[in-house]
């Protein structure tokens, strides 16, 4: 069972992520369609290991990604102390200097995957009714900057179980 999902998310004026609700996603050549038209792409594409396990790849794309490392570079520079600057208030460029490209980067992709990970989450469980169990394990397969991101989550679902019939095993 591979089925590939297209993922629409749509940001305010202030950056942040717009409610959960009015999303619009495609399975299996369905399209499931929302009120609102400008959205940002996020593809992703699930594999059914076996009967309990889903294996989701999740690729952000680089305009999306790019956003979340402008907040992590904002978030990390609350702490920074640059000499002629108030803590936290020196220029950006400043900030990305003193912290270093792998520490953006890494904060940045905690922010990505917690984000984009509950939305597919939230999908799967409205439209196939899975329940996941436990804790994910992330695996990030690509990420620089300026490109797409992508991670791999597999993870425990909530078995699928199927009754006898009751009726046989009464008589």
């Amino acid at each position: 069972m591979n089925k590939d999902i297209f993922w629409w998310t749509r940001y305010d004026k202030y950056g942040f992520l717009s409610n959960f609700h009015g999303a619009t996603i495609i399975i299996d050549g369905k399209s499931y369609p929302t009120t609102e038209h400008y959205y940002q792409s996020m593809k992703s594409s699930i594999q059914k290991l076996n009967n309990s396990q889903l294996e989701l790849k999740i690729e952000v794309p680089a305009e999306e990604f790019k956003s979340f490392m402008e907040k992590a570079v904002l978030y990390l520079g609350q702490e920074i102390e640059i000499k002629g600057f108030r803590k936290g208030k020196a220029p950006k460029e400043m900030i990305e200097k003193q912290i270093g490209q792998d520490k953006i980067l890494q904060e940045a992709s905690q922010a990505c995957i917690r984000e984009n990970y509950i939305k597919v989450i939230r999908q799967l469980a409205e439209e196939q009714k899975l329940e996941p169990l436990g804790q994910p394990e992330i695996e990030i397969l690509k990420l620089a900057s300026g490109n797409p991101f992508e991670f791999k989550a597999k993870l425990v679902i909530l078995p699928e179980i199927k009754l006898a019939d009751y009726k046989k095993i009464a008589s």
